[in-house]
C-alpha cells in the first residue's frame, strides 16, 4: 500500500500544478512528500490565499481525497507530530 499511495500522491502533486500553472496560480517550492502529508512553501499573493487557492487545485484532481493545510505562525508549524520552528535571524 506505501508503493500505491506515493504513485498517487505524486501523480496528484503532478496535475495540481498543472492545474496551477494554467491558472497562473503560485506553486510550491521545495516540495516534499512522506505518504499522504506534503510540505512546500508557497509564496504568499496580495491576498494571502496562495495556500488556499493550490488546496483547491489539489482538490480538483479529485474531489474525494480531502487535503488540509498548516499555517506558520510566530515562526512555528506543525508538521508530522513534530513543531518546526524558524531559525531567527540573529543580526
Amino acid at each position: 500500500m506505501v508503493v500505491i499511495a506515493k504513485i498517487w500522491m505524486n501523480h496528484t502533486i503532478e496535475e495540481a500544478i498543472k492545474i496551477a500553472e494554467r491558472k497562473g496560480i503560485a506553486v510550491p517550492r521545495d516540495l516534499k512528500v512522506y505518504m499522504d502529508d506534503t510540505f512546500g512553501i508557497l509564496k504568499q499573493n496580495s491576498t494571502n490565499t496562495a495556500h488556499i487557492d493550490f488546496a483547491t487545485c489539489l482538490s480538483e484532481v479529485d474531489p474525494r481525497l480531502p487535503f488540509t493545510f498548516e499555517i506558520e505562525e510566530n515562526g512555528r508549524l506543525p508538521f508530522l507530530d513534530v513543531l518546526l520552528i524558524r531559525e531567527q535571524d540573529g543580526s
